[in-house]
Parts: C-alpha cells; sequence; structure tokens
C-alpha cells in the first residue's frame, strides 16, 4: 500500500470513496487495542502512521479533504461511534491542513 501511495499519478486516481473507506480502516487498525497485544504492535502503528501520512501527502486534495470530512461526519452522527475515533479523524485532518498549508 505504501508503494502504490508513492506513486503520485496512481495516488491521485484514488476516488473520495476509496480514500473515506481506507482512512476508516487505518484510523479503526491504530485504535485497536488488540494491537497492543501483539508483539509488533508499536511497529505496526508506527508503519499506519506513516501510510496516513503518506495517503495525505499524495492523495488529490479534494478527495481526501472530502474523505476526512466524510468521516468526521459520519463518527458525529453514529451513536455508536467511538469519541476516539472521531477525535482521531480530526487530528489527521489538522495534519493534512498544516502539512498543506506549510508549503
Amino acid at each position: 500500500m505504501l508503494s502504490l501511495f508513492s506513486m503520485e499519478s496512481l495516488a491521485r486516481e484514488a476516488s473520495m470513496g476509496v480514500l473515506k473507506d481506507l482512512m476508516h480502516g487505518l484510523i479503526t487498525l491504530m485504535l485497536d487495542s488488540r494491537v497492543e497485544d501483539i508483539e509488533d504492535g508499536q511497529q505496526l502503528i508506527r508503519s499506519v502512521n506513516l501510510l496516513v501520512v503518506r495517503v495525505l501527502e499524495k492523495s488529490d486534495q479534494s478527495n481526501i479533504l472530502s474523505a476526512l470530512l466524510v468521516l468526521l461526519q459520519d463518527s458525529l452522527i453514529s451513536t455508536a461511534g467511538s469519541p476516539m475515533f472521531s477525535e482521531l479523524v480530526m487530528k489527521v485532518r489538522l495534519v493534512h491542513f498544516v502539512g498543506v498549508y506549510a508549503c
């Protein structure tokens, strides 16, 4: 996955729906308490963080912004949603915002 998002031309082809599903899966994985129980859990979290940053950097900016906003909206509307999920989506969005406008 990291290699795919290293190729900017391919990464920019990811639709908003694909990016939403991908980011949902990555954020859910980072919040999964079972990851801490595996031997290389911390390394896995670092790898997922690296992938999140790569997706933020290389994806079409309109699509990734839309995906993050829909994820945040869905998590806030859902009664079963985790407050930690919403918080992490906001943090990812902030990292994206700072990265885009820092250039």
